[in-house]
Order: structure tokens, then sequence, then C-alpha cells
């Protein structure tokens, strides 16, 4: 048993893991920290980031039960954020009612000026 499975210490290396995910998805596609980016953002970021690092940790320990390989899945969907997270939700959606005859909408189809800025 490692000093990483211990009772409850899992909690701790996921948080470290979503911070570690918050602040490398802080940087754009060239390591530069994106434009209007201010504190609030960072403390939102690292707090979704965690929570996305934690549900993912449970979710994929439940199935492999390797506190290493879940902590690192758990680090990759922190490092993607939530954005991307979002993003993949709202495709499946929309491919699911898409085969259902049903209509995604036209406001999925385009970014608002907000979600350009911050890109």
């Amino acid at each position: 048993m490692s000093f990483i499975d211990k009772e409850y210490w899992y909690i701790f290396w996921v948080m470290v893991v979503g911070l570690i995910g918050a602040v490398l998805g802080l940087l754009d596609e060239n390591g530069r920290p994106r434009k209007n980016r201010t504190k609030k953002a960072f403390f939102a970021a690292a707090a979704t980031s965690a929570f996305l690092c934690w549900a993912t940790y449970e979710i994929v320990f439940f199935i492999s039960h390797a506190t290493p390989f879940s902590l690192a899945i758990g680090g990759i969907i922190a490092f993607m954020g939530g954005d991307w997270v979002r993003r993949k939700i709202d495709k499946a959606a929309n491919k699911k009612i898409e085969s259902l005859g049903g209509d995604s909408g036209s406001y999925t189809k385009s970014e608002s000026e907000y979600e350009e800025e911050l890109k």
C-alpha cells in the first residue's frame, strides 16, 4: 500500500491535481496566460477543476479500483476544464436530439461575444 492509497489522503491528492489542472487550464495553446483573467476567474476555475477531478476520480475509481490511474484521468479532465466538458455534453445531447428527429436550436451554433473574448 503506497502513501497515495492511505485512507482519506486521496481527497488531498484530488484537490492538488485539480488545482494543477486549473493553473494549466488558464494558459492558452502557446503556454501564455489568457487575456482578461482575474483572481475571481482563477478561483472559479480552481473550484471547477477540483470538482471535475473529484467527480471523474470517483467514477473511474468505481470502475478500475486503482487510485493512481483514477487520479491521472481526473487530472486530464481537470486540465481540459469545464468548457470542454460542457461542449462534449452539449454535442452528445444535440446528437441525441437530432437522432430523435428534433431541432437542437440555433443558439448553440454561435458563441457570444463574451465567449469569444475569453479565447
